[in-house]
């Protein structure tokens, strides 16, 4: 057995369950934060993302691409101004994880070369 005497189906049937547990929380925010800023309505749709190394691949072409979420507005001055907004989130997000990336490449490598 695995973790707590879970078999690998159950640990995966269990990430699933916990992935789409998240998944609907995001999409709960997402519509909390920015309906009131012209947000209409939320879709998941599935795009192939053609940067992948393995967009080619048969499980790529199987699934239709990976799953994004697309926020639709009633106009484009919403949209714009939402668009800035996550923007911003993403660019810190990013800088953030760069940042830990760094620290783990420091502790790992050591910093006094």
């Amino acid at each position: 057995g695995g973790a707590g005497g879970l078999s690998k189906e159950e640990l995966r049937a269990h990430d699933q369950q916990d992935l789409q547990s998240r998944y609907q929380d995001l999409l709960a925010a997402l519509l909390r934060l920015y309906q009131p800023k012209g947000l209409s309505r939320v879709e998941t749709i599935r795009k192939m993302d053609l940067d992948a190394p393995n967009h080619l691949g048969q499980h790529s072409q199987t699934m239709g691409g990976r799953p994004m979420i697309k926020l639709v507005f009633d106009n484009v001055d919403q949209l714009q101004r939402v668009k800035k907004e996550v923007m911003e989130v993403l660019s810190k997000n990013k800088r953030s994880k760069e940042e830990r990336g760094e620290e783990f490449e420091n502790y790992v490598h050591g910093d006094d070369d």
